[in-house]
């Protein structure tokens, strides 16, 4: 009977009835959801299957069982858990039950064993993270979640329509679609699917979102939309090369977007995106170890970023205010934040001894043994460039640095003792799956190197040669505040111009109809 729970089906119908529960108990049905969910994934083996025979033609698999799924749905569960923790004392009604939900949806896709129960659930995620958005800060968020809300919608389209066509011609099972290769069914879900990850070039909805949300919402954001959908790349176009070039290059291109950036959660976007670009490279090379370091750092990154976004909110929460230019010295009035924030831009750069060091190893690896030696050194920059903006740059001007105006950045809320315990437990989940990877990620093979004496001097010679210039032109990387465009203006530009275009003449049009009404009319009487 425990194999027949969905932990995804579970934390979608919980989030819906906490909608309608008074504010005490909404606030621990949010942290006992996740742990049910979680305790039902534990249950789920190889012999589980929860599978419904529609027709002859449609066959339901809602629960799809290998090591990699299992890894990412039990990452799923573990963050929604501490967001629980997090959004107890600020979240709304609306964000408590479309966080379970967006959670929920995220564990269903990684789950799901065939086409249709995929289209489900991934649109499910798309509507709920949209809204959670909305739901954000009043007058900010909505202009971002209307623009999240088409990008998601015109994505989750092409995916349905590619695997509307695929369905047609090869079943509803989910599988690789490389044989597709040239079809239409692989080029709409392939580019359904860089739209939701944020894949350069569609990285800027990533910046917007994250900086509009409320400070639950942007962590809750980190953790679920994008990794899911990295999820469905990794079991549909492992393995397919172009990837390669094109993930190491949005890991380069993303931190230098990240390191010109003034409002602290736009920076973590960046910074994010570069993580899933160089997860998209090793996707690129495909093979067991090429799936097994992108699930790795999946798993990883999901992590470290929500716990950095959660210690960004916290910041905001506690100044009102996002820009660094506003900030500064907040590590002695924040100790707890600041000290977990440390620890996970360490993780986020590959420091050795804690956790993303051994999936990022894993990425460095994989590259080299499949002898791409220019892709393999865009990743390293990239990984240069995540210590520069995230590892130095954050902690420098924000937390650790001096503040040249206490006044404006001086504390104005008093910070929930929840927000501080669940970005400290993170803290220590990050420690411990450093120290300790295999009992994080016990699907996932042991990383020997990533402890071993060329690992360890690798990444200490990648912070050492970024601090230096970072400490020697520190005049240069201070933050500033303005308007830094990105490659979405070559888009936006020349749609604006036909929106407005668009409207004049239909205007001219619908005018010119009212002109020959009126004189019809006027005839008429005469």
């Amino acid at each position: 009977m425990t194999a027949m729970m969905h932990p995804g089906l579970m934390m979608i119908g919980i989030g819906l009835f906490v909608m309608l529960l008074p504010r005490p108990l909404r606030r621990i049905t949010g942290i006992i959801a996740p742990a049910a969910a979680l305790w039902a994934l534990m249950k789920i083996s190889e012999a589980s299957v929860l599978a419904y025979d529609i027709s002859s033609f449609i066959h339901l698999e809602l629960i799809h069982y290998d090591s990699g799924s299992f890894t990412l749905a039990f990452g799923f569960c573990i963050i929604a858990f501490i967001y629980g923790i997090y959004g107890e004392s600020i979240q709304t009604r609306s964000e408590s039950g479309l966080s379970l939900i967006c959670a929920g949806s995220a564990v269903g896709t990684v789950l799901a064993g065939d086409c249709i129960s995929l289209m489900l659930f991934l649109g499910i995620m798309v509507l709920s993270s949209s809204y959670i958005i909305y739901t954000g800060r009043a007058g900010v968020s909505a202009p971002a979640s209307l623009r999240q809300m088409i990008l998601h919608v015109l994505a989750v389209n092409l995916i349905y329509a590619g695997l509307i066509i695929y369905m047609f011609h090869y079943g509803n099972r989910i599988d690789s679609l490389l044989p597709c290769y040239g079809e239409a069914s692989f080029w709409l879900v392939l580019a359904g699917i860089a739209v939701i990850c944020g894949i350069l070039p569609f990285q800027s909805w990533l910046a917007d979102a994250w900086e509009s949300s409320s400070s639950a919402g942007s962590a809750c954001l980190a953790a679920f939309s994008s990794s899911a959908a990295v999820s469905i790349m990794i079991r549909m176009f492992s393995g397919y090369g172009p990837l390669i070039w094109i993930g190491a290059a949005a890991s380069v291109y993303a931190v230098i977007m990240a390191l010109t950036q003034n409002d602290i959660r736009r920076l973590l976007a960046y910074a994010y995106a570069g993580q899933i670009g160089m997860i998209t490279a090793v996707i690129g090379i495909g093979g067991e170890a090429g799936i097994n370091a992108a699930v790795s750092h999946v798993f990883s990154t999901m992590i470290i970023m929500s716990i950095m976004l959660m210690c960004a909110g916290t910041v905001v929460f506690a100044t009102g205010r996002s820009g660094m230019t506003e900030l500064g010295g907040l590590a002695k009035r924040m100790p707890v934040t600041g000290a977990c924030f440390a620890i996970a831009s360490l993780a986020a750069a590959g420091i050795p001894v804690v956790q993303g060091s051994a999936s990022l190893t894993m990425i460095i690896e994989t590259l080299r043994n499949g002898g791409y030696d220019k892709p393999l050194l865009l990743v390293l920059a990239g990984c240069a460039g995540t210590i520069l903006a995230v590892t130095l740059r954050f902690n420098y001007y924000v937390l650790f640095g001096r503040c040249e105006d206490r006044e404006r950045s001086r504390i104005s809320g008093k910070v929930p003792i929840t927000m501080t315990i669940a970005t400290a437990a993170g803290a220590v989940l990050i420690l411990f799956a450093g120290l300790l990877p295999d009992s994080v990620i016990s699907a996932m093979p042991a990383v020997p190197a990533a402890f071993s004496a060329e690992g360890v001097w690798r990444f200490i010679a990648m912070l050492a040669g970024a601090s230096v210039p970072f400490f020697l032109f520190i005049g240069k990387t201070r933050p500033r505040d303005g308007l830094i465009l990105d490659v979405d203006w070559f888009v936006r530009r020349p749609l604006r111009s036909m929106a407005v275009t668009v409207s004049y003449g239909l205007n001219s049009l619908f005018t010119w109809f009212d002109d020959i009404a009126d004189l019809r009319g006027k005839k008429q009487k005469q």
